[in-house]
């Protein structure tokens, strides 16, 4: 049970680190992250999304968290994925 909680540690500096690479991987300001924009976040914040999420891939994202199946993160979905790091802690 400890090892299941110790990826949440530091989980704001984490969730942090993850938001500021949204808004770099969304250089033009449209609010939308496609396929490429995820594999820039991947590689900028891989081990924090890995403890956090267990998420390895752009397509592993998008398969968890497109929810209407556009192949892109609206707004409304990136922050899907804050709320699911919320709950999980």
């Amino acid at each position: 049970m400890v090892n299941e909680a110790r990826p949440m540690l530091g989980g704001a500096r984490k969730c942090k680190d993850i938001w500021a690479s949204i808004r770099k991987a969304d250089f033009r300001n449209e609010g939308v992250l496609n396929e490429a924009n995820i594999k820039l976040i991947l590689e900028r914040c891989r081990d924090q999304i890995l403890d956090l999420l267990h998420l390895t891939t752009p397509a592993e994202i998008l398969d968890v968290f497109d929810a209407d199946l556009d192949g892109m993160l609206n707004q409304d979905e990136q922050i899907m994925i804050f709320s699911l790091i919320k709950e999980k802690m």
